[in-house]
């Protein structure tokens, strides 16, 4: 299977799905992973993976981007106004 963006839908199979069960037990409802790029995700993420990659952008959309662990809710407390949070 494919997805719009390009990549290729791998089912865990075997000895590389009892392995990522024994370190994630929360996913039991199987995993996954994207080639070319190896990404390792749920089985979920086929029922909506596409609608993400055609996902369009109001002109007065907001995108606050950061990396894990590094001061998103921060930023977003900067970005956000008083007027939003009520």
């Amino acid at each position: 299977m494919a997805l719009k963006s390009g990549h290729r839908v791998v089912p865990l199979v075997f000895e590389e799905a009892q392995k990522q069960y024994e370190q994630f037990k929360a996913y039991k409802t199987g995993t996954i992973r994207l080639d070319p790029d190896g990404w390792f995700l749920t089985t979920s993420f086929i029922s909506f993976g596409d609608k993400y990659y055609d996902f369009k952008f109001k002109p007065s959309d907001v995108v606050i981007m950061t990396y894990p662990k590094c001061g998103t809710t921060w930023t977003q407390e900067v970005v956000l106004d008083d007027d939003s949070q009520s």
